[in-house]
């Protein structure tokens, strides 16, 4: 894991981020 990796990329693609957490949550 990459410390402050999950923040920076919610910063700068929230939307794919929100995709992301979706498709896992499903999954």
């Amino acid at each position: 894991k990459i410390p402050g990796a999950g923040h920076w990329l919610h910063a700068e693609k929230p939307r794919e981020f929100e995709d992301t957490v979706r498709v896992f949550l499903e999954a």
